[in-house]
């Protein structure tokens, strides 16, 4: 890349700033179609039901606009918090080819070349998808009038050239992802530019410039590596390098269930969430469903909570970086006293770990803020339902201890 990351962020961070608040029209992206602000419309008294819910309708996807282009940002900083799991990649690129095929037109071939042998990683699901997803738009895009789109998996075991090119060890084996594409191709000068936030070769209002800023920070924040090779005339070949890791005897989590049904009858649930609009929301959000939910402000108090009564919670839900003790640490306390208890964090970026480039702590599960209610409610009964064989015994045992 031609600029240092931290003027390439503050040139990111400006041009957020311009485009969701542009000088002009400060809130542009929050009129109706009346020209009146939504949320100013949304409390008018003389709305009625149908026009007060286009106001909400309206900051609800100016809501989600931003947080996509947030998540983004912290994408391409490697500052998103990530949840691993072990990826066999063979199966994972069977699975999105549906997907795949959805973004491109009949005119575009799509041409799988899957590894004879399972590659395994470690990898966050998502952020995965978003690499496939990214890179296949870029492909498509570049041909406009149709061709061959190229997704090829290997394993490989690095040479002395290859491993001094990239940083590695020689001998060590990578993961190799090559997506390439029969399009138009590009000059050193765009290559040289081609992972940089809001650079784009697109019309200005086609394309953000994101897409391969974000598959770049997603690469880097599992320490892997990723090359262009590409001519005018002559298509690109992105190709992405992985850490391989030696697949272990567990069998893999399936993914939570899309359902909002509380997964236990009764369960209680600790929340410990510092900012109290976020709170309320999620504290109505899981009662609603049937959950029983203890609220605190920080960790600290959440740890406190369940001193007192460990048998009594279910499952912790925990914000990341909170006052007087964060999230981790705190979780970290409470499996201290009961170490197979269910929990789930909130953030938004990786940043909130003790340590940069962390992961979640093992057997947890991350939302990235600002989550959707159906999606808390999934994970919640996802977790609860994957623990309720052993939450009997648990609970009975501490129970017995007092």
């Amino acid at each position: 890349m031609t600029a240092p990351l931290s003027s390439q962020l503050h040139a990111a961070r400006t041009a957020l700033r311009r485009q969701l608040f542009l000088p002009h029209r400060p809130i542009s992206y929050l009129r109706c179609s009346s020209r009146k602000p939504c949320a100013q419309l949304a409390e008018d008294p003389t709305l009625t039901d149908s026009e007060r819910n286009e106001s909400l309708r309206e900051i609800a996807k100016t809501v989600q606009r931003a947080s996509q282009m947030t998540r983004q940002l912290l994408a391409f900083s490697r500052r998103q918090a990530l949840a691993r799991e072990e990826t066999e990649l063979n199966d994972f690129l069977a699975a999105h080819v549906k997907m795949i095929r959805r973004l491109i037109p009949e005119s575009i071939s799509l041409e799988l070349q899957p590894a004879p042998t399972p590659i395994t990683i470690l990898a966050d699901h998502g952020q995965l998808e978003q690499v496939l997803l990214n890179l296949s738009v870029n492909a498509r895009d570049a041909m406009p009038k149709g061709g061959t789109l190229t997704i090829a998996l290997e394993s490989v075991t690095l040479d002395s050239s290859s491993a001094l090119r990239l940083d590695r060890r020689p001998g060590e084996r990578l993961a190799r992802l090559t997506v390439s594409d029969t399009g138009q191709g590009m000059d050193q000068v765009t290559i040289d530019r081609i992972f940089e936030p809001f650079f784009t070769t697109k019309a200005r209002d086609k394309g953000t410039g994101l897409g391969l800023a974000v598959v770049y920070g997603i690469v880097r924040q599992h320490e892997g590596h990723i090359e262009v090779f590409s001519q005018p005339g002559h298509g690109a070949r992105f190709v992405i390098h992985l850490p391989y890791r030696e697949p272990s005897d567990t069998p893999a989590a399936r993914p939570p269930a899309k359902t909002a049904t509380p997964a236990v009858t009764g369960a209680t649930i600790l929340l410990a969430e510092d900012n109290e609009p976020i709170r309320r929301v999620a504290v109505a959000a899981l009662s609603r469903a049937g959950y029983t939910v203890e609220p605190v402000e920080d960790g600290q108090a959440a740890v406190e909570r369940f001193q007192r009564a460990p048998a009594s919670i279910d499952l912790l839900f925990f914000d990341v970086m909170m006052p007087h003790l964060g999230g981790f640490e705190a979780a970290r306390r409470c499996r201290t006293i009961r170490p197979n208890i269910p929990i789930a964090f909130a953030s938004g970026y990786a940043a909130d770990s003790p340590a940069e480039g962390e992961c979640i702590p093992e057997g947890t599960k991350v939302l990235q803020k600002p989550y959707r209610t159906e999606d808390l409610l999934s994970l919640v009964a996802h977790l609860l339902s994957s623990r309720a064989p052993q939450r009997s015994e648990e609970r009975g045992g501490l129970a017995s201890l007092r």
